[in-house]
This record gives C-alpha cells, structure tokens and sequence, in this order.
C-alpha cells in the first residue's frame, strides 16, 4: 500500500491503509523511552519495528530517530524467535525480580475459527507464500508461557474479522514460535488486551493521532483520569494493576470511538493464566499527567482493514503538520544491556521485549549498521 516497496499487489482483499498504526506504535514507544522501565522494572531489551504511511514517516522518525527496521515476515519472524531466545536464556539464570515481556501490535489483522491472526506488511505480495506471511496469535502467547517469565502482557490493537477475501486468498496465521524441548515452569501471569472482539473490526481514523485503543492505552499509562484514575493511589509509588487497566480499557475505548462515530467497538481480554493483579506500571504520586491529545473533528471512524487510501490522505497529512513532536524525551535513552548486567547483582534481572506496529523485522541488526550509541535502545 501507501509507501510500498515493487509492484502493487493484484488484488487487496480489501485492506485499506493504516493511518496511525504506526504513529500510535511511535508513540507508545515514546512512552516506554521516557519511563524507561515496564511493570517496575527497568528495559533489558526492546525491539522496534515499524511501517509507517508516508503521512506518518516525518514524526514517527522525530519519535524514534529512525531506530525501527523493515517489517516484511521474514524480519517478523526473526525477531520473534531472537525474543523467544532471549526469554528463555534469561529464564535459565536465577533472579531476585520478576521477568516480565511485553508485546505490543497495532496493524491488520482477521479470525477464522477462534484463531487470530497478525498479518505482516508482505501478506498480500503476488507469491506462492505471500498468503502465508501472517502470525498465529495463540501459537505466540502459548509458546512465550513456557520459556521461563514471570509474567507476560500482550496488546493486539488488530480487526478479528472473518474476511471472507483474505481467507479465499489462503490468508493464515503460521507458528512461528515452537514450544522450547524442555518447557520451564510455567508464569504467574500471561494476559492479553485485545481491541476488539471475535467476528468485529478495530477501528482508526485520520482525524485522530492515534488508534482508539492505542489512545486509551496510553492515556491509562499516563495516568489521565475518566471517571476512574486507572492508577491505584492508595500507596506509594502507584500502581497500575491489569485489572484496574482492562477496566478502563473496557469502558474508554467505546467512548472515544462514540466521539467519531456509531460503529462499535469493545476490548475483549484473556489469559492463561489471568492475573489481575498483575503489575502493569509505576508512577511516583507527584507524577502530573500529560494533557489529552484532542482529536480532529470531521473524519469518520474506518475499521481499520477496509478505511479507503483516498479517503484518508489529505486529512492525515493535515493532522500531522498541526501535531505536535515528540523530542525532548527521547534524548535521554535506554539503558543498555551492558548496564544492566553489571547492576544484576543488586537489582533485577528483567526481559522485555516489544514488537511494535504489525510489520516487523529485527531492529538490532539496523541499529549496528547505523552504529547507534550503546546507551541507545537494544
């Protein structure tokens, strides 16, 4: 689609382009940056990977400086099975701290018979494989369960919908994670988000900045208040707990799409096993959140696998001029794997791995080419 690389596919079995997968993807990332740890723990390892539209390329790079690699299946792939390699190498060693991961995707997705699947920026190349290029959700999250984590948290901002076009196409999720030979006990929590439910779409629109789940996901993690603070506040630091998390976005995501439109849309949580008490994030009370990023108004909400490329352009590209940057707190960077071994004796031994937007490749391999600042994200 938009931004593409060789000849159009022949037939785009109805998936429209995506217009702020990849800014909400950036965003979130922005987030984590800032933070710098996840579920109170600090980042051990993060994988960035994205496909932004052209509307989007100018602040996803401002966002990320460029650190995002290629998202056809093979990269996808590649880095899912670095992840699960990684996850399970840390499982073996002991640790005083909870090993959490982390998966985070905004992009196409569909369903056929309970079995949903994350398509890859190559699923519909003209090929005898491009059908296959897609990732089997269950498989995923099945197989990250017995690499040796204490806790493992995914969001899938994707449209379950049974198309009938991609399934003609031959369309399926592959596993592209195998159970290790020797699975390791198994987590205290592995929980999921998804943003919408089996049959439905999720739904974006050029006149927002971000998805609507990815908005309410965010909004949660800054702690912005609706009728209930997500964050418990009782103690110090505060807590955001799963729980509290799918509450809010179960009730959000409804409202923020009733803004742009009368299509519906409702989050459908899950896990194996299901924690709500699971820790999500910290916030030091003092912490103010961040204002609400407002939407446009005037553009319909499009599910985000049938939204029209004419329909969307012109108003994206005006939204992203009038955006704001992202900068000031990307500056700072991550630690690196290197730092954080070296502490490991006192403090924590912590994986997290994040796969953002729905295209993937493995970033690590461009940040060396680049010759990106150890302190920088690995």
């Amino acid at each position: 689609l938009d931004g593409g690389e060789g000849a159009r596919a022949t037939s785009t079995a109805g998936l429209g382009q995506l217009v702020v997968s990849a800014a909400t993807a950036a965003d979130l990332f922005a987030w984590l940056k800032g933070e710098g740890a996840f579920a109170g723990a600090p980042v051990a390892s993060c994988r960035l990977l994205l496909a932004p539209s052209r509307a989007e390329v100018e602040e996803v790079n401002a966002a990320t400086s460029g650190w995002y690699a290629k998202p056809d299946f093979a990269g996808l792939s590649a880095a899912l099975r670095a992840w699960a390699d990684e996850i399970y190498m840390a499982g073996a060693a002991p640790s005083a701290a909870d090993r959490v991961a982390l998966f985070f995707f905004s992009g196409h997705g569909l369903e056929h018979l309970v079995a949903p699947a994350l398509l890859a920026q190559d699923v519909l190349k003209p090929t005898a494989t491009g059908p296959t290029n897609a990732i089997d959700f269950n498989s995923l999250w099945s197989t990250v369960r017995g690499l040796g984590l204490d806790a493992a948290l995914f969001f899938v901002d994707a449209c379950r919908d049974q198309s009938q076009a991609l399934y003609k196409l031959g369309v399926r999720g592959q596993a592209v994670l195998v159970p290790p030979p020797e699975p390791r006990p198994p987590p205290k929590t592995v929980a999921w988000l998804q943003a919408s439910e089996t049959g439905r779409f999720a739904y974006q629109t050029s006149a927002n900045p971000r998805t609507f789940f990815g908005e309410a996901l965010i909004q949660a993690l800054n702690d912005q208040p609706d009728e209930a603070p997500p964050y418990d506040r009782s103690s110090a630091p505060w807590r955001l707990l799963f729980g509290s998390l799918e509450r809010h976005m179960k009730r959000q995501v409804p409202q923020l799409l009733a803004r742009a439109s009368a299509q519906t849309q409702n989050v459908e949580s899950g896990g194996y096993p299901y924690n709500p008490d699971a820790l999500v994030a910290l916030r030091p009370p003092a912490a103010a959140a961040p204002p609400a990023r407002p939407a446009a108004a005037g553009a319909p909400a499009a599910p985000s696998p049938k939204a029209p490329i004419e329909a969307v352009v012109e108003t994206t590209r005006a939204v992203r001029k009038s955006r704001p940057r992202i900068s000031a707190a990307l500056a700072a960077g991550l630690p690196s794997i290197a730092d954080l071994a070296a502490a490991a004796a006192s403090s924590v031994a912590f994986d997290l791995p994040i796969l953002l937007d729905q295209r993937s490749a493995a970033a690590l391999n461009r940040f060396r080419r680049r010759g990106v600042d150890r302190k920088s994200v690995v």
